[in-house]
């Protein structure tokens, strides 16, 4: 019977990365900025080593460096943020960050965290939430109950090939950007990332 990290990684003999962190690669963060427009401030509560504001600073002079915001729970050298921040505790949260509103959110959280940080950035964010999850997200009852029946997302972009967000090249899974609009009225649109095919849309 596999493990959850041989589920994960594909390989036996592997182990999960700390906190699960799966670094989100920057064509995969890319092919979604080609397909969205993310109103600012835009903020990544689970930003790791900046895949994600790295991407967006670099994709376009519209996401300036001091419209966007980044922190991790993590307290490493590498963070691209502010260090120590627990997205799932409001009041540490805010004493650290100054809690607001945010135009945007887009981030890769933990797997095993992916409903409450969803449920949480709903909460926070005013106009488009992104989250670059495993195709296994769409799963369970209790997603299906807390998430998908009272906050169906607006959009679902599919990768046609499938990624690694593995240090070592490994954990080669199916992954979607699932993407929330706030001013999106009527059932969620399923598109296809074929990496290279798209060169801009206006959503």
């Amino acid at each position: 019977m596999k493990t959850e990290a041989m589920r994960l990684t594909g390989d036996g003999d592997a182990e999960r990365q700390p906190d699960d962190f799966y670094k989100t690669p920057t064509w995969a963060i890319n092919e979604l900025l080609l397909r969205e427009r993310f109103p600012s401030p835009v903020y990544d509560p689970a930003c790791g080593d900046g895949a994600i504001t790295l991407a967006l600073e670099a994709f376009g002079p519209e996401y300036r460096a001091e419209q966007i915001k980044a922190s991790d729970i993590r307290e490493t050298p590498d963070i691209r943020g502010v260090t120590g921040v627990d997205f799932l505790n409001p009041p540490e949260w805010a004493r650290q960050l100054a809690r607001g509103r945010y135009g945007s959110i887009v981030m890769n959280p933990p797997f095993h965290l992916n409903l409450p940080f969803i449920l949480q950035a709903l909460e926070l964010v005013d106009h488009k939430l992104a989250v670059f999850g495993r195709i296994q997200l769409l799963e369970s009852k209790e997603r299906y109950e807390q998430l998908w029946v009272p906050h169906p997302p607006a959009r679902v972009y599919v990768f046609s090939k499938r990624v690694s967000c593995d240090p070592n090249g490994r954990a080669i899974m199916s992954f979607a950007w699932y993407l929330w609009d706030k001013d999106h009225k009527g059932l969620p649109t399923l598109h296809w990332i074929f990496p290279g095919a798209v060169k801009q849309e206006e959503h």
